[in-house]
């Protein structure tokens, strides 16, 4: 494969888009701290080395309220599987100029093709849709799957992103101007509720960020209310 080739394969992974434009949730890998800080950081590691603790604890997946930090995410290192250019090209999937790749599917078909199993649940049913592959060394990240609520009607947008290596940290959050809600989730984790207006849909939509399995969600419902999304989220399952 050429460096041009790994190059499109391997976009820097510079923001977490999430579901909307007008989201934004900034993956970050770690940067040069100060010097003191770098001491720290330093001593920190020579104990997990002697200790045996692990380095993974010195990066933090949070989760952001006010600019403030609410909740931790737990990500957890996944192994995938990631195909070649020309895998990915004989698959049916488009390289973008963004330097995305993208495939009209299921989103179990494209589930399946990298090897994960993200929330699905039997109260929900799966809308081919044209669904965004952002490939990194450090994660992978499935935008724009796309499933209907059997109960609520609602269509629903998913964004999953796999922790694939141990050089990433994940901050997100929200500066919505209408008040956040966090809630606890079946399976013990929090979650992160707000609404934003947009253009497209014509009216309020609410967005849910959390992680579960390892895995970190961004979960959209057009037109839709706090309840309806803790009803989408406990029908998944989590």
């Amino acid at each position: 494969m050429t460096n041009n080739t790994e190059n499109r394969l391997n976009p820097i992974f510079t923001a977490l888009n999430g579901i909307d434009d007008s989201i934004i949730s900034e993956s970050v890998k770690p940067r040069k701290a100060p010097v003191r800080l770098a001491v720290i950081i330093a001593a920190a590691a020579a104990f997990a080395l002697v200790t045996g603790a692990s380095a993974n604890l010195l990066i933090k997946d949070k989760i952001l309220v006010d600019k403030k930090p609410a909740f931790e995410l737990n990500l957890e290192i996944t192994k995938v599987n990631i195909p070649t250019a020309e895998e990915l090209e004989d698959w049916g999937a488009t390289l973008g100029e963004n330097g995305l790749w993208s495939r009209n599917a299921l989103p179990s078909e494209v589930f399946a093709e990298f090897g994960i199993s993200p929330l699905m649940s039997e109260k929900f049913t799966e809308i081919p849709s044209e669904i965004l592959i952002d490939i990194d060394d450090n994660c992978l990240q499935l935008k724009k799957c796309m499933f209907q609520s059997l109960t609520t009607g609602k269509t629903i947008s998913c964004s999953v992103l796999v922790r694939t290596g141990e050089k990433f940290g994940l901050t997100a959050g929200t500066d919505s101007e209408t008040d956040p809600k966090v809630i606890t989730l079946k399976n013990g984790e929090k979650a992160l509720l707000y609404k934003y207006n947009s253009g497209l849909s014509g009216g309020d939509n609410v967005l849910a960020k959390f992680s579960s399995g390892g895995l970190y969600y961004e979960i959209k419902a057009d037109n839709s209310s706090f309840e309806e999304m803790e009803q989408i989220l406990d029908e998944l399952l989590v």
